[in-house]
């Protein structure tokens, strides 16, 4: 046998000794190099849950009419000022209620001077006139009487006779009588028909005070001051068959809200969370929000309080229940208004340094999680423990490590 022909055949003998080590040796299969891989890293692992929030102020003053019955707006601040405590925000008409203070205030003085005019007049001059009737009578039966005993003494001696005794005796019984009844009179002027006069005029005069009392403040009431600083708001209201703010020549009824002035210097998100999402928020928590009005800033803030009373939502289905959340806005933008939407990014875990891998590169098999390792000729699939996961990524807990190469699906 030639030499060539020994070598020939010691080559084909030996490539063919490597593929059958590589077939028997290694169950995967064989490196595709259009697979796209991905190294399995450390990192953080943020968890977010996000929500549809309305920016609100935690405090806010509502203005509202306290004009008794019905009023008409006459003026207005401008929507959207800028207002200090104690600027004017409205002004009804006072026109008619003007006029009625008038007459008011005339009955008033006249309640005021019959009073008057009662205590220091009427009264002490009734009263001086019975006991002027009541000290004549008693000096007139005082001198009849002297005159019957004078008369009886003159009938003894016969100077008079019997008659003109008892008519004596007849006109002192009278007087005397006439006397009681004047002491009867003065008696009970003194203790019912005065004090009784007394009282209907200061009823009269509290009554026209009262009126007057109230006229006075309906006026003031028809001028309305800002109770706080802050932004002037308009509140919607039902008007003659529309849903709209209110406008000069609108009419409305007492304590009828129709302003708000929120402290834009202390505002909150308030958002809504699915009952099936409420374990993933606690108050403490820390949230990202996002404006949509402004999709470039990024406010910080804490999940305040997570609401303990289910709730329906409009426009959703009634049997799906929400709890509402309150998150502080922790950071300062004059943008910001009450109304605006924004995202709520609640951080519902951080992990620090944790073993990664992509979402797209695991798959299920019998509800258990596989990945597929790439070495450098073959690709295996391999069974791994998963932890936390969020939009991106899986925590790995077992199976797989640092700087292993992994397929994306």
């Amino acid at each position: 046998m030639s030499p060539h022909y020994i070598t020939r055949f010691g080559i084909s003998a030996g490539i063919a000794a490597v593929m059958l080590f590589f077939v028997l040796g290694n169950t995967g299969k064989p490196s595709q190099t259009s697979h796209h891989l991905v190294d399995v890293r450390r990192g953080d692992l943020i968890v977010r849950s996000i929500y549809q929030g309305k920016i609100e102020a935690r405090n806010q003053v509502t203005v509202m009419s306290k004009f008794k019955g019905f009023a008409t707006v006459v003026e207005l601040a401008k929507e959207g000022a800028q207002i200090r405590a104690g600027d004017q925000l409205a002004r009804f008409d006072s026109a008619e209620l003007e006029r009625e203070l008038l007459k008011l205030e005339k009955e008033y003085a006249l309640a005021e001077s019959e009073l008057e005019s009662q205590s220091n007049a009427i009264i002490p001059l009734e009263l001086g006139e019975l006991r002027m009737d009541l000290q004549k009578f008693k000096e007139m039966v005082a001198a009849e009487k002297q005159f019957l005993q004078d008369s009886i003494s003159l009938a003894a001696e016969d100077v008079v006779s019997g008659m003109e005794v008892e008519q004596q005796q007849a006109k002192v019984a009278q007087l005397e009588a006439e006397l009681l009844g004047i002491e009867e009179r003065l008696l009970l002027t003194q203790k019912y028909l005065h004090p009784s006069m007394r009282q209907r005029a200061k009823a009269k005069l509290h009554s026209a005070r009262q009126s007057l009392e109230l006229a006075r403040e309906q006026l003031q009431n028809t001028t309305i001051y800002a109770p706080a600083g802050g932004l002037l708001v308009y509140k919607p209201l039902h008007i003659g068959g529309e849903y709209r703010s209110l406008r000069i020549g609108d009419s409305l009824h007492a304590n009828q809200p129709f302003m708000v002035i929120p402290d834009l210097e202390d505002l909150i998100l308030r958002c809504m969370v699915p009952e099936n999402e409420l374990s993933r928020v606690r108050a403490g928590q820390k949230v990202l929000m996002f404006p949509q009005a402004f999709p470039e800033v990024r406010l910080e803030g804490v999940v305040e309080q997570v609401g303990v009373i289910a709730e329906s939502v409009p426009g959703q289905p009634k049997w799906q229940k929400y709890f509402s959340l309150t998150i502080s806005i922790d950071d300062e933008d004059h943008r910001l208004r009450p109304g605006m939407s924004a995202l709520a990014h609640v951080i519902s875990e951080h992990s620090e340094n944790v073993l990664l891998v992509p979402r797209r590169a695991v798959s299920w098999v019998d509800g258990r999680p596989h990945v597929d390792v790439k070495d450098p000729l073959y690709v295996t699939s391999r069974e791994i423990t998963l932890g936390a996961a969020n939009e991106t990524d899986y925590e790995v807990l077992a199976g797989l490590s640092v700087d292993e190469a992994v397929i994306l699906k």
